[in-house]
This record gives structure tokens, C-alpha cells and sequence, in this order.
């Protein structure tokens, strides 16, 4: 019988597996190295875009990279107390949207802001009695409805309010107040036999309810005030006139002198002469924001009275506004207990 146990056929069988089975490992590697060989250029191409993201709002050109800029905000010497301050910037150029808002709880001399290169409308707000949303104040024609009620404002930290456009990088802004002063001055008494002015004060009627504070038109009331708080003055008016410097607080009031009725602002003096009470009424001339009226009123009798005022002062106010105007004396038939006497200018008379 024929041994098969030759020492090449047991060799044979082996080789042969062996070869066979390294023809997958070897194909593997070259369709790994083929694929890194297509994929590389689109990788190059990606590595070298140097383009920001896609439009969000659809479009086809891409979102570019702006530049940007330190600017630096001054702000002018305030003497009221300020709580807090909102800042907005807008982006001057189209819909000009809002690029930053910036809420502090003080208002220091300057502040640098980093924003991107361009023309910016730069607001401000101090005192405001309500938090600013931003999502309303995207643009900057939201800036007209900013509006706030007299009620809501304070003589000691009053709402303030003010707004620049700058094309550099340096840009200054003069936060001014709503609130108006009118101030009485002085008051007379001119009556004869030394009769007093018992218990006099004053207080002010047809207030401006509401005003909008980067509105560009005049400040008529849409809604007014009828009467204010009394002010009562510090003694009774005799013989010699009491100066008195009483200031009352008020918003805007642009009502034209020709227009007479309750949409103009009025100071109204209340005092007990001979025991009847008695009620005189100063129409106030047209006066802007953050201005000052002056008035001195002497009373010459229950039914009498005269009154001048130093036009408001006020960069709202043109200049041929700002003279002194003086009322001669007002007369009035008595009409009871209580009188209700309103000045009025020369030529005119009380029906």
C-alpha cells in the first residue's frame, strides 16, 4: 500500500488557504485608500471657506463678517438722582434694527461700548418705572412709542430721556427731563381796610396726562388731568406781598392761547377773603418740556385780581415766545358763595 503522507502534499493544502485568504484583506485596503483619494478635495474646499452662515431669512448670499469698533458714550452732567438707565442702539441704516441694549442701575460720565463699524442711533432712558423688553424695541421706530404718565414720573428721580445719531465713535448725549415747573413767585393783596387772604393755595388744572418722550411733535394732551394736589401756602397774604417761590410739577402743554377750554394747563389760586371762598384761574401760555413758568398774581377783591407771567423758559420754546406777558386786572360778577374768577388778556371781558 501506497504511504500518502508525502511531505510536499501536506504542505500544499496549507499555502494555498493561506494565499486565498489574504486577497480580501488586501482588496479592503485599496477601496479605503481610493475613497480618502475622492473625498479629499471637497474637505480642502470646505477648510478654505472663509464665509459666515447662511441666511436665516432664506436668502442666497451669505451672512459676511462685520468689523468692529469701540464707541464711546458721554453723557452730560445730570443733578437728579439716577436708578437706572436703558441704552439702545440702532443700527442707522435700513429697517435699523437694534444692535444692542444695555440696562445699568447708574450712569456714569462715559461708557465704551464695542459694536460693529457704521452710522448708529444711539437712546437712552434714566428713571424708568418699567422694564424695557427687548424683543419690542427692535427697531428704532419703536423709540416713538415710548411713553410714560405724569402720575408715574418723580420730581426727585424724574424720567429722562435722550437721543443722538453719530457717524463716528464718539457721540454725546443730554438726558432731559418731561417735568415742567410752574412757579408762583409772589403773591399780593391790594384790597383796601388790611382784609386778609385767608388760607391761600394753589394748585394746577388740566394737566398733560401723558407725553412720549422722543416724539418729534408738539406735546398736545390727548388726555389731561382735571385738578392737582393743593399746595397750601406758608402764611395768610396781607399788607405786604409774600414771596412765595412755590413750584408745582407738570407735564408739556402746547395748547395754543386761542384755544380756550380744558385742554390747556391753568393755575388756580384758592383763598377765603371775608369769609367767602374765592377761586382765581391763570390760563398758562403754550410751554414745552423741561421748561419754567413764572407767575406773580395780586388780588384786588373778591372779584379782582391781576396777574403777570415770565414766559416759559425752555430750549421747546422759540424765542419770540419767551417775553413777559402781563394780564391786566380780571372782573367777574359775583356768582354766590363760592367765585370762580378766570384771567384773561386785555380786550377780553368775562361773560
Amino acid at each position: 500500500m501506497k504511504n500518502f503522507s508525502h511531505q510536499k502534499s501536506r504542505q500544499s493544502f496549507p499555502d494555498r488557504f493561506q494565499r486565498q485568504g489574504s486577497l480580501p484583506d488586501r482588496r479592503s485596503f485599496m477601496i479605503i485608500v481610493y475613497s480618502l483619494l475622492v473625498l479629499l478635495p471637497a474637505f480642502l474646499v470646505l477648510s478654505c471657506d472663509k464665509t459666515g452662515p447662511a441666511d436665516p431669512s432664506g436668502g442666497t448670499d451669505p451672512v459676511q463678517v462685520k468689523d468692529s469698533v469701540v464707541f464711546v458714550l458721554n453723557f452730560g452732567d445730570v443733578e437728579k438722582t439716577v436708578k437706572n438707565l436703558d441704552i439702545f442702539i440702532y443700527d442707522a441704516e435700513g429697517v435699523q434694527p437694534l444692535e444692542k441694549h444695555i440696562n445699568r442701575k447708574d450712569m456714569p460720565p462715559t461708557l465704551e461700548i464695542k459694536l460693529s463699524t457704521g452710522d448708529k442711533i444711539v437712546a437712552a432712558v434714566a428713571n424708568s418705572p418699567k422694564k424695557f423688553k427687548t424683543s419690542s424695541m427692535s427697531r428704532q421706530s419703536a423709540l416713538t412709542q415710548v411713553s410714560f404718565e405724569f402720575k408715574e414720573d418723580s420730581g426727585d428721580a424724574p424720567i429722562m430721556s435722550a437721543s443722538a445719531r453719530t457717524s463716528g465713535e464718539d457721540v454725546s448725549l443730554d438726558l432731559k427731563p418731561m417735568l415742567c415747573e410752574v412757579v408762583l413767585k409772589s403773591i399780593s393783596n391790594t384790597m383796601e381796610d388790611y382784609e386778609l387772604l385767608e388760607s391761600p393755595r394753589i394748585r394746577l388744572r388740566g394737566i398733560n396726562a401723558r407725553a412720549a418722550f422722543f416724539s418729534e411733535e408738539e406735546y398736545l394732551p390727548t388726555e389731561t388731568i382735571d385738578k392737582g394736589e393743593w399746595t397750601s401756602l406758608p402764611y395768610d397774604v396781607g399788607y405786604y406781598p409774600q414771596e412765595t417761590s412755590i413750584r408745582l410739577l407738570c407735564y408739556p402743554n402746547q395748547t395754543p392761547e386761542s384755544n380756550i377750554g380744558q385742554d390747556r394747563t391753568s393755575l388756580e389760586l384758592e383763598c377765603t377773603i371775608k369769609g367767602k371762598k374765592c377761586s382765581f384761574l391763570v390760563d398758562l401760555p403754550p410751554f414745552g418740556r423741561a421748561s419754567e413758568t413764572v407767575v406773580s398774581i395780586s388780588v384786588d377783591g373778591p372779584g379782582s385780581f391781576s396777574y403777570d407771567i415770565n414766559a416759559p423758559s425752555s430750549s421747546d420754546i422759540s424765542a419770540e415766545n419767551t417775553r413777559p406777558v402781563s394780564r391786566r386786572t380780571a372782573y367777574a360778577k359775583k356768582r354766590g358763595e363760592h367765585q370762580h374768577i378766570r384771567g384773561h388778556t386785555a380786550g377780553q371781558h368775562l361773560p
